[in-house]
This record gives structure tokens, C-alpha cells and sequence, in this order.
């Protein structure tokens, strides 16, 4: 049996709006093996994904902006 360390992935996102947001984005990251939580903060646009330490942070990014719901980055120019 292999045991896996658990780590917290914090993601600010664009485009969150409603419940049905938050029901869509946990019901697809919850499918990525691994992932064990997902917990959001609509105020914040936060998503918070609970996941073992095999799960690479990009492939959450990734799933979040085929959604809809692309990571805020200043890049991007959504934060100042």
C-alpha cells in the first residue's frame, strides 16, 4: 500500500458567478485522481483542492480553464 502525502492547492479563478460554478468545477476536479477535497470561496474567487503529492498543480489549472474558469495571474493582467 502506498501512502501518499496530502498538500493544498490554493487557485484564484475568473468567471466564478454562481452556485452552479462551484457545483461544475468540484464535480469535474473532484474526477482528477487524487484530488480528495475541493472547497470554494465565491468572494474570493478561491478554489482550495485538497490532493496527494503526485498530483502536478497544472493539471488542476489546466481542468479549471477548459471549464471556463482560468487562473487569475498577473500575466494575464486580472490582478494589479
Amino acid at each position: 500500500m502506498i501512502l501518499y502525502k496530502m498538500k493544498i492547492e490554493k487557485i484564484i479563478i475568473a468567471n466564478l458567478k454562481c452556485e452552479d460554478c462551484q457545483t461544475t468545477i468540484k464535480k469535474n476536479l473532484l474526477k482528477i485522481d487524487g484530488v480528495s477535497s475541493v472547497k470554494i470561496d465565491e468572494n474570493k474567487n478561491l478554489v482550495v483542492a485538497t490532493c496527494d503529492d503526485t498530483i502536478d498543480r497544472g493539471k488542476i489549472i489546466t481542468k479549471l480553464q477548459v471549464l471556463g474558469y482560468p487562473e487569475i495571474i498577473k500575466e494575464n493582467r486580472f490582478l494589479t
